[in-house]
Order: structure tokens, then C-alpha cells, then sequence
């Protein structure tokens, strides 16, 4: 098929990724961080518009950018002591600019601020564990997540029809 191919490697050469970051493909074509990335913006903008039809209005745009910068600390921060304070350190940055979203009193109200913080943290932090997972030792525990995930919404969506208003 168009865009398929297959490349022999003589042993003693040694090939460059084309990417940094995931371990497919014996590190020479990952693609963990650019796909979580993109379900971390996907999926904060839906959880978002549940917080708007509530009548509140969180960031979009802090959410957008505090995801993509913590996906960004992870090509900077490789050793995993490094990583580590990159990562309290951008938690810090986060909720202190969700708390300037919020001092807008005027405009805003501390839902829209908690909203704001409860997306990046829930939708964008928990996206970026699958490519902490993915740098494990144990990457194939990325399918406990996906499955863990798919499971806690069917059991959501069993228990909202059993005894939501929705009967």
C-alpha cells in the first residue's frame, strides 16, 4: 500500500530516529508524545464544553498552551530526577495561572477558575502518564490505561442509566 516500506539494517550501523520520544519501533519512529499530545488537546476542549454549557467558562487558551509546554518539558527533561522537578515546577506555573484567570472578579467567578485547572490536571496531566508509561520499563502497561479508561465509562455510563433520570 501507498506509504508502507521496509528497511534492512546490516548489523554495525547504526540509523537515527526520525523523531524523538516513544519506544516503537526500537526508538527509530516513536510517536507516543505527538499522539497523546493530540488527545490531551482533543479531549480537554470536549471536557471544556461541559463546563460551558454549565453556564461556566474556563481558558481554553491556558489549558492549550499548559499542555503543550509540559509535553515540551519531556524532551527536555530525560533523566528522570530532572523530570521530575520540571514537572513540579510547571504544576506550580499552572495553578497560579489558573488563579490569575480567576482574579478577574468581575468577569469571572472561582468555578471558572477551578474549570480551568480541573481540565488541564484531569484531561492534559493524566494524557501525559501514557508517555511516562511509554519510558518505563513497562511500556505495554499503556493498554491497562486505555483499558481502565474504557472501562471506568462503560461502568459510568451502566450506573447513570441504572440510577440517573435517565430510567
Amino acid at each position: 500500500p501507498k506509504g508502507s516500506g521496509a528497511l534492512y539494517v546490516r548489523r554495525g550501523v547504526r540509523v537515527l530516529p526520525r523523531q524523538l520520544g516513544g519506544s516503537q519501533e526500537k526508538k527509530l519512529r516513536p510517536g507516543t508524545e505527538a499522539a497523546a499530545l493530540i488527545v490531551g488537546l482533543m479531549g480537554v476542549r470536549e471536557f471544556y464544553k461541559g463546563f460551558e454549557a454549565a453556564g461556566f467558562k474556563p481558558s481554553h487558551a491556558i489549558a492549550y498552551v499548559s499542555i503543550a509546554v509540559l509535553y515540551c518539558l519531556s524532551f527536555i527533561g530525560e533523566a528522570q530526577q530532572q523530570s521530575l522537578h520540571l514537572i513540579t515546577a510547571w504544576i506550580a506555573v499552572v495553578v497560579c495561572a489558573s488563579m490569575v484567570y480567576g482574579f478577574r472578579v468581575n468577569e469571572r467567578k472561582l468555578e471558572d477558575m477551578t474549570a480551568t485547572l480541573m481540565g488541564i490536571m484531569y484531561v492534559g496531566f493524566l494524557s501525559y502518564h501514557i508517555v511516562l508509561i511509554d519510558r518505563s520499563d513497562s511500556p505495554l502497561l499503556i493498554w491497562l490505561v486505555f483499558l481502565s479508561a474504557f472501562g471506568t465509562d462503560i461502568m459510568a455510563y451502566f450506573t447513570g442509566m441504572a440510577l440517573g433520570r435517565h430510567k
